[in-house]
């Protein structure tokens, strides 16, 4: 972190999640703020279970969370600072690639499309195992 965060190119920006926010695992987010770094974003999604289905759930919550979370930083939607600034043979591909991600997310939202999920058994996941 403090190499990124030396860089002249590069932005460090610090999300904290899960178990840094949490008393029970010693609210490890404040060592990061005492080593001197700035806690951009925290996303709770932390769930009070080492079960697999409590760990899956965390996860999930985390990458909602991420939505949130994602608000104000650099990457965050509106950004052009990888469009400007990535390498041309990534930026290129991003018209053609946001289409595709709105592509799924409209058939996965109108029920075109199923996602399936590890954790419950559904005749569409079927082939997957």
């Amino acid at each position: 972190m403090r190499e990124i965060d030396r860089a002249p190119d590069m932005e460090l920006q610090v999300v904290a999640t899960g178990s840094h926010l949490s008393p029970e695992f010693g609210l490890t987010v404040d060592e990061v703020i005492a080593d001197g770094f700035e806690v951009d974003a925290r996303v709770e999604s932390l769930l009070s279970s080492d079960t697999p289905v409590g760990i899956a759930k965390s996860v999930g919550l985390g990458v909602i969370g991420m939505a949130d979370g994602a608000t104000g930083l650099s990457w965050d939607e509106g950004s052009t600072t990888f469009a400007d600034n990535g390498p041309a043979e990534m930026t290129d591909k991003l018209p053609e690639v946001m289409a595709a991600v709105e592509d799924y997310r409209a058939q996965i939202l109108d029920g075109s499309l199923e996602v399936c999920n590890a954790l419950v058994e559904t005749e569409a996941c079927a082939p997957l195992k």
